[in-house]
């Protein structure tokens, strides 16, 4: 036999009647309804339990028969979970169909059980109303509770070698938690068919009585868990449905101890590896894509499998062994026909799609999921349904920024924390809203305005280029026209500047009135060349404006009036400078007057000589 089975720990609670007549009365508000006489009077005449492990996470199936062992009706079956094991308890649902845990197709039948937890025990309580007026004195019922939990298989030993077989361990208690008097009770626990441990039965068990057993059990397959789910879903009304899935995997199983051989991976059969992903992808599904946070993959294929969906198999660059962990996304388009509607004789839109998991894991638990859908276009009233099974803990709708929209996109978003996915469960979000047919105009249109101003730009600029910008030819041709006029007022440039040394070593010099003859014919010889170069100047600017150049001849007819004022100084300053020498007192305002009248002359200088250099440059 390959698994060992023991009792680690027996613990049963008897209670008298007065100890649960209190406990009851401390119960929270929402049981104060289950009186004490219902808990003595209902009785679990038969409990069958069937635990299967399926590698992420273990349903316990519950069937049992309840009986109404007093006087008056009772309209709820109250189930317990302990306060050490509500960590590990992730769904509690509850049917009445006897064919619920045979049939796959008949999983819809169940129901989530509303929880509470007990202030005083810890333990959370599950309320489950009983149907068709309640349970009467004296009758049974068939009552099948779903459990699924995580967390309570664990490797043992924690690690292993590569080429080493994985044990696993469960621990649990064989009997059910249950505030009941139970008469009759048998627990079975096996791994994909194989039974691996019985227990029972028991008889007369008291209520929250707990028998704790342990199973040591041979398990190949690799202990995966989702750290994180995520599913993005955009809605496109011109013919499109983008579909993105995120998925952080972890084994959990036992811990590779040493190295990671590849050699031995390859030539021998590891156990507790999981070596690539297979997605089922509905039959519709293109432009599909894979990438994972390592950034490449050995090989990967697509292929249609049946008519009900594609399959696309990506192979793991590195294998997930035990301890190990891979981020990865899928990316697909599908049409929208498929899953989007028009409500006949109204305006109004629905969207169903399927919140499970393309990644084909009979069962994933998931730690984190989230979920969103984006519809772009202007959409008004919205309405949204969430699956029950699902334990969304939050939701919401909200507006995002979108290209080629003004009002943006519609973001419909959900998030469930602790919850366990199976291919079994149909789990889907429906979203209903309203739209126009003139919506689907907003985005052609924008694309019409948009390359109306480019266009427009385009042919502005080129009409304004064609007037500002010269061609080569152009350009050599001004600048050969212009060589002439330009070394004409280099000339007049250098003339003025030697001339205006000569002036300033006159002033200078000139001290006595003995000097006078000889300063008055230096000084008019010098007028006489200033007035040449601004007569010059002047011929300069109106060749250049007979030749089209106006710009040029502009600033040329500026400096030639420049040039006037500086001829009107420097004979003030002549005829000062002669009033100055023949004064008969030195006195001190001489030397003033001579001074500032000398700074006036240097600043009508120094901007000719910046405008000439300038015009020159």
């Amino acid at each position: 036999m390959d698994c060992i089975s023991r009792s680690v720990q027996s613990k049963k609670a008897v209670h008298g009647f007065s100890t649960h007549i209190v406990f009851l009365l401390l119960m929270i508000p929402s049981f104060l309804a289950a009186s004490t006489k219902d808990s003595t009077a209902l009785v679990n005449q038969r409990i069958t339990r069937s635990i299967k492990f399926s590698g992420s996470a273990s349903f316990d199936e519950i069937s049992a028969t309840i009986q109404n062992t007093g006087s008056e009706t009772i309209n709820q079956y109250q189930i317990y979970v302990h306060e050490s094991d509500k960590s590990n308890v992730r769904h509690v649902l509850v049917s009445f169909d006897s064919n619920c845990f045979t049939q796959s197709s008949n999983a819809s039948k169940f129901i989530p059980a509303k929880s509470v937890i007990n202030e005083e025990s810890g333990d959370v309580v599950y309320s489950v109303p009983i149907k068709d007026g309640g349970l009467q004195a004296g009758e049974t019922l068939d009552i099948f509770i779903l459990m699924i939990r995580v967390g309570d298989v664990s490797p043992n030993p924690k690690e292993m070698k590569q080429s080493e077989k994985q044990t696993l361990t469960w621990t649990g208690s064989s009997l059910f938690y249950s505030p009941y008097k139970t008469m009759e009770e048998k627990c079975i626990f096996s791994t994909r068919g194989v039974n691996r441990g019985s227990f029972g039965p028991y008889e007369n068990t008291h209520p929250f009585s707990r028998d704790f057993q342990s199973i040591w059990f041979p398990f190949r397959e690799p202990v995966l868990i989702a750290d994180y789910y995520g599913k993005s879903v955009t809605i496109s009304h011109w013919g499109n449905i983008n579909v993105v899935e995120h998925y952080v995997i972890r084994n959990v199983g036992a811990r590779l101890k040493g190295e990671f051989s590849q050699v031995n991976h390859v030539s021998e059969e590891n156990q507790n590896v999981m070596n690539g992903a297979v997605f089922r992808l509905p039959p519709s599904a293109t432009n599909v894509y894979y990438r994972d946070a390592i950034g490449n993959i050995t090989t990967s294929s697509l292929k249609r499998a049946t008519f009900r969906y594609r399959v696309l198999e990506a192979a793991f660059r590195f294998p997930l062994y035990g301890g190990w962990k891979n981020d990865f996304w899928i990316s697909y388009d599908l049409p929208p026909g498929d899953f989007l509607g028009n409500v006949p004789g109204s305006t109004e839109m629905s969207f169903v799609f399927s919140l499970q998991p393309t990644l084909y894991l009979e069962h994933l638990a998931v730690n984190q999921f989230d979920v969103k859908v984006s519809i772009h276009g202007s959409i008004g009233e919205i309405r949204r349904e969430l699956p029950t099974l699902l334990n969304i803990k939050t939701s919401s709708i909200s507006r995002e920024k979108a290209a080629l929209s003004v009002r943006g996109a519609v973001a419909v978003t959900a998030n469930a924390k602790n919850i366990v996915m199976s291919q079994t469960r149909a789990e889907s979000i429906a979203i209903s809203y309203r739209t126009s047919p003139f919506a689907l105009l907003e985005a052609p249109l924008l694309v019409a305005a948009m390359l109306l101003i480019l266009f427009t730009t385009i042919m502005a600029y080129a009409r304004i280029s064609s007037n500002l910008v010269l061609s080569a030819e152009d350009t050599y041709r001004y600048t050969e026209a212009l060589q002439k006029p330009i070394a004409q007022v280099l000339g007049i440039e250098a003339l003025v500047k030697e001339k205006m040394k000569e002036i300033h070593v006159l002033l200078k010099d000139y001290k006595i009135p003995d000097q006078s003859k000889f300063f008055v014919e230096k000084a008019n010889g010098i007028l006489i060349s200033l007035n040449e170069c601004k007569a010059n100047l002047i011929e300069v600017a109106s060749t250049s404006r007979s030749d089209g150049f106006d710009g040029f001849s502009s600033l040329v007819e500026h400096a030639s009036r420049m040039l006037l004022l500086v001829v009107r100084d420097v004979e003030e300053l002549i005829a000062e400078k002669q009033t100055l020498v023949e004064m008969a007192d030195k006195s001190s305002s001489k030397d003033d007057r001579e001074i500032q009248f000398t700074s006036r002359i240097s600043e009508t200088l120094e901007q000719l000589r910046k405008h000439l250099s300038i015009l020159s440059e």
